[in-house]
C-alpha cells in the first residue's frame, strides 16, 4: 500500500499472500531437488553395498554341512520338480546366487537363479530334474549370501536305477 496509495487493502492483502506463497513454493521445490539427489545416491550405494557382497564370478562351491537330501525320479527327457521356500534367517534381505555344483549339473536347474532373501517373506525356489541320458544324476545345489551358505545332496534317476 506504501508503494502504491491507490489499491485496495483487500488487493494488497492478496499480493503479499500471493508472494509470500510463491516464496514457500520456490522453497520447496529447492527441498525437494535436494532430498531427491539425496535419496539417489543413498540407494545407489545401498544397491552397491549389496550387489558386491557376494563376488558373483567366483565358482559357487558346496558347503560343508548338506541340510538335506532331494531325490527326484523322471523319464528321460521328462521332467520332476522339487520345492523349497527358504527365508533370510538374519535381519534385512540378503543378495544370494543358486546353482548346482557336481558333474550332474546340466541335468539340473533352479528357479531363480540370483535375487534377494528377505528375513518376512519366504522365497520359493523350484529345484527341477531334467535327464538327457539314463541312470543317477548326482551333485549338489547350493544357495549362497554373503552371510550364510546352504547346500542340499541332489540325486536325480531316470527310474531304471534305484537311488
Amino acid at each position: 500500500m506504501e508503494m502504491n496509495p491507490d489499491m485496495d487493502a483487500v488487493r494488497a492483502q492478496q499480493y503479499e499472500n500471493w508472494a509470500t506463497q510463491n516464496e514457500i513454493a520456490l522453497g520447496n521445490r529447492m527441498m525437494n531437488e535436494r532430498v531427491e539427489v539425496s535419496y539417489e545416491s543413498v540407494v545407489d550405494d545401498v544397491a552397491e553395498y549389496y550387489e558386491n557382497g557376494i563376488e558373483l564370478s567366483d565358482p559357487l562351491e558346496a558347503g560343508e554341512e548338506v541340510v538335506g537330501l532331494i531325490t527326484l525320479t523322471a523319464p528321460l527327457n521328462g521332467f520332476a520338480r522339487h520345492d523349497i521356500m527358504l527365508r533370510n534367517p538374519y535381519m534385512g534381505f540378503a543378495r544370494f546366487r543358486a546353482g548346482f555344483v557336481g558333474d550332474a549339473c546340466r541335468d539340473w536347474s533352479v528357479t531363480p537363479s540370483d535375487g534377494h532373501l528377505k528375513q518376512r517373506e519366504e522365497t520359493h525356489f523350484a529345484v527341477s530334474f531334467n535327464p538327457r541320458n539314463p541312470g543317477v544324476s548326482s551333485g549338489y545345489f547350493v544357495i549362497e549370501t554373503e552371510d550364510f551358505k546352504m547346500t542340499w545332496k541332489v540325486v536325480g534317476s531316470t527310474g531304471e536305477h534305484e537311488f
